[in-house]
């Protein structure tokens, strides 16, 4: 197995240049175009909304087989998919308040 190599206590002037030479390049904000962003913006729109029609699903389909849930999971189970079923509404409450803008 690979030995750790901790950072070391300093660095000098020179073997940070040699470090910053080999490191990757960041990628320029003008990579950016508008019509890609748009294009972005209007893919993440569509899936979130897709999310939300799903998550309502789910929610659904939770809140309608609690009894059936209860005689088939252990308590744990159950309380991980109610777990579940507070954090999609929460979820939900988040992405409705940020359409109002």
């Amino acid at each position: 197995m690979a030995e750790f190599n901790p950072l070391p206590g300093s660095i000098s002037h020179k073997q940070l240049k040699a470090l910053q030479a080999k490191a990757q390049k960041e990628t320029n904000a003008d990579d950016h175009t508008p019509e890609k962003s748009q294009v972005e913006g209007e893919f993440l729109k569509e899936s979130l909304k897709e999310w939300a029609e799903l998550s309502n699903e789910v929610i659904k389909n939770l809140s309608a087989g609690v009894k059936s849930l209860e005689k088939d999971k252990a308590p744990n189970e159950v309380m991980a998919l109610g777990a579940l079923e507070a954090h999609l509404k929460m979820a939900l409450r988040a992405y409705k308040a940020s359409k109002t803008d």
